[in-house]
């Protein structure tokens, strides 16, 4: 299990901050890749347009005491380190499973599927601090890109209509671990596309940029608090050793149970129409509420086994 922690680098007297549950709460806690299981009173209560001002790393009073410091050399636990070497506020923030779109479809279908429930919670987010306006005139340099922002930080320094975050952290994960640095999982921009990258945070001292491409001539915009990028720990060694077979012989409990979801699915298929929006079937709740609790299960054992 990985957590964050968020030190100051450019101030005298160090602070740490720790992963919060809320916005009272000072004890670390995990950040698991698995999705927390929500019912739907929990899900009515969470705010649908955007991510809440509330950071997930909060800093603690002037004078307490910071927990071990590793340095630069990397931590020995699973930790992701977030050095702040510049004073721009970028805020930090565990994901959240709902989108904007999400709660706009007629049948909150969205929140019955696991994978994209999944995808949306994992790792971190940055969040832009400051509402950001791009205008591209559609040339390859980089002035062709007009940027209206009160953070200074964010430029048009590439060409090609990319406009570059510059982030104020110096991030740093175990030895073997890396960041993916993805665009935020399920929130299309019209206009505009995340670049993706891994960085080797594990050994490297330099920081890197969060970039979007401009797909055509227009304007784009981002607002304050909208998520700009996703940070997700991988480790490119694992992923490396693994290969692909395509495996012709599937087993005979595996496949009746594909084939009774396929006749399921089919019928389900059969009933939209442009009137009637496609509803997830019992079936499906079932199986999803089911993997909700048993992620629940898991995570309870975690969290005791974290507290010994």
């Amino acid at each position: 299990m990985l957590k964050l922690r968020l030190t100051e680098a450019h101030r005298p007297a160090r602070r740490e901050a720790r992963v919060a549950h809320g916005p009272t709460s000072s004890r670390t806690t995990p950040n698991a890749c698995l999705a927390v299981p929500l019912r739907d009173a929990d899900l009515a209560q969470l705010t649908p347009t955007s991510y809440p001002d509330q950071p997930m790393a909060t800093m603690p009073r002037e004078g307490s005491s910071p927990a071990r410091d590793p340095g630069l050399n990397g931590p020995s636990t699973r930790e992701l380190l977030a050095y702040r070497v510049a004073h721009t506020d970028l805020p930090l923030v565990v994901g959240r499973p709902v989108r904007a779109w999400m709660e706009a479809h007629p049948t909150r279908l969205a929140h019955a599927c696991h994978p994209l429930l999944v995808a949306n919670q994992i790792g971190w987010y940055v969040l832009n601090p400051h509402n950001v306006r791009a205008r591209w005139r559609g040339a390859p340099d980089a002035n062709a890109l007009r940027i209206t922002s009160a953070n200074r930080d964010v430029v048009s320094s590439f060409g090609m209509g990319i406009i570059t975050w510059r982030l104020p952290y110096l991030f740093r994960t175990p030895p073997g671990w890396q960041l993916w640095v993805k665009g935020p999982a399920n929130v299309p921009i019209d206009g505009a596309v995340p670049l993706e990258g891994v960085v080797e945070t594990d050994h490297a001292y330099e920081t890197f940029t969060v970039n979007w491409k401009l797909t055509r001539k227009g304007t784009v915009s981002w607002e304050r608090g909208a998520p700009i990028c996703q940070l997700v720990p991988v480790q490119l060694e694992t992923l490396q050793s693994w290969r692909t077979e395509i495996v012709h012989d599937v087993p005979a409990d595996t496949l009746a149970a594909f084939q009774t979801w396929a006749k399921d699915r089919e019928a389900m298929n059969s009933s939209v129409t442009g009137a009637v929006p496609y509803q997830p079937s019992r079936a499906y709740r079932r199986r999803a509420a089911f993997r909700r609790v048993a992620m629940a299960s898991v995570r309870a054992r975690e969290a005791d086994a974290d507290d010994r």
